[in-house]
Order: structure tokens, then C-alpha cells, then sequence
């Protein structure tokens, strides 16, 4: 159907766009943006544990950065992802 369809496109673009980050690891330590898309990118594919390590050491390189409170709110979705309340 169009909704599985679109759930698999969508997945396809997050995995090339893990794909295209991690191929340049320089770039992502560098540039805080790219160290925060990836954190996020790890997050949306379930990827808690990966996206919470991505996260805290961006965030760690450039807490004042102007994305960093996004970075911050996808850390804390990472760290309590699988946690029952």
C-alpha cells in the first residue's frame, strides 16, 4: 500500500543519509551541524545507543552552537528511548 510504501522511501533516505555521514567522519567532528544531523539520523532509524554517543560528543565540541538545543532534545528522546515511565 502507499503508506508502507512511503515508511520505505523514507527509511531508504535515512540510510543514505547515514551512509554519506559516516563516509566522512572529518567533516561530521568538524562541523557541528553535520555531527547533529547525524545524532538525529541516528535517531529516527532507532538507533538510541549510536545516536546518544553521536549527540553527546557534538554537543560536547559545541554546546553554544545555535542547533544545539534541537541536538539537546533529540539527546534526551535517545537516552529515555525503551525507558517505561
Amino acid at each position: 500500500d502507499a503508506e508502507s510504501r512511503v515508511r520505505t522511501l523514507r527509511r531508504a533516505g535515512l540510510e543514505r543519509a547515514r551512509a554519506m555521514l559516516e563516509a566522512a567522519p572529518e567533516l561530521v567532528r568538524e562541523d557541528p551541524v553535520l555531527g547533529f544531523d547525524l545524532g538525529e539520523v541516528y535517531e529516527l532509524l532507532a538507533l538510541h545507543e549510536e545516536a546518544a554517543s553521536q549527540l553527546q560528543a557534538a554537543l560536547g565540541r559545541a554546546p553554544d552552537h545555535p542547533a544545539a538545543a534541537e541536538a539537546v532534545a533529540t539527546l534526551s528522546m535517545a537516552l529515555n528511548s525503551g525507558k517505561r515511565w
